[in-house]
């Protein structure tokens, strides 16, 4: 379960910007908070980013999109796209972390249209930091007793080992199938009623949200050219 995300040096963000899925009550939104694994913590099912125009909300979701195809093996030089005013332009900064079983992990990476810079992965098990792998450029570490795991991993400059070592490492394999799920709702009507109108379980998360606000949303009607709220008023909706 996604914990929490960041980017740095990415559109129009210069310095930091992130999002936490913790929970900061278990009794405010308590619909919306998922149970993990791990003792005292609760994670957001879902989120809304809103805000006014041109403050930077579709490209921060455009970020979560970045990460995905960095994940999924796609050459990074072709979705660098730094702050326009940071010096030479620099590198991009993701990372993510999140919550797989029992373990909590931080994954991490930093790419520009020359290839990734750096990445690394980490798992926290009972409050214990441990590495395990880190790359920066062409060099490798892995933590104790995992360089075995690493083995068919082919090393590419311009391509995440993350997405790599997944055949051969169980950690890197549930930690990038848990990104992979990551699922975001399209900004724009017609894309966001298409992805609902499609998709029952999304469509499901969306009534929550609009609930959550306070309207007595029933659900939606696609019968018409766009999508319609239906919501009820005293005894008719």
């Amino acid at each position: 379960m996604l914990a929490g995300f960041s980017m740095r040096n990415f559109g129009p963000f210069r310095d930091d910007a992130s999002v936490s899925f913790s929970a900061d009550s278990p009794d405010e939104h308590c619909g919306n908070i998922l149970e993990t694994k791990l003792p005292g913590q609760g994670l957001l099912g879902f989120i809304l980013i809103y805000g006014p125009n041109c403050s930077g909300k579709s490209f921060f979701l455009e970020g979560f999109s970045v990460l995905k195809k960095i994940v999924s093996g796609e050459d990074v030089r072709r979705l660098a796209n730094p702050f326009c005013s940071s010096g030479e332009r620099g590198c991009c900064e993701f990372s993510v972390s999140a919550s797989i079983g029992f373990v909590q992990i931080a994954y991490s990476v930093s790419f520009s249209s020359s290839g990734i810079a750096s990445e690394s992965l980490y798992q926290i098990v009972s409050g214990h930091r441990s590495m395990v792998f880190s790359r920066s450029g062409g060099s490798f570490r892995f933590g104790k007793n995992s360089g075995r795991d690493f083995r068919s991993a082919e090393p590419d400059p311009f391509r995440s080992f993350l997405h790599s070592a997944s055949s051969g490492s169980d950690m890197c394999r549930a930690v990038s199938d848990e990104i992979l799920s990551i699922r975001i709702a399209e900004p724009g009507i017609s894309g966001a009623a298409g992805m609902i109108k499609e998709n029952e379980e999304l469509r499901s998360v969306v009534l929550r949200a609009l609930r959550l606000t306070g309207f007595d949303v029933t659900g939606f009607d696609f019968s018409g050219g766009s999508p319609v709220i239906v919501k009820r008023c005293g005894d008719n909706e």
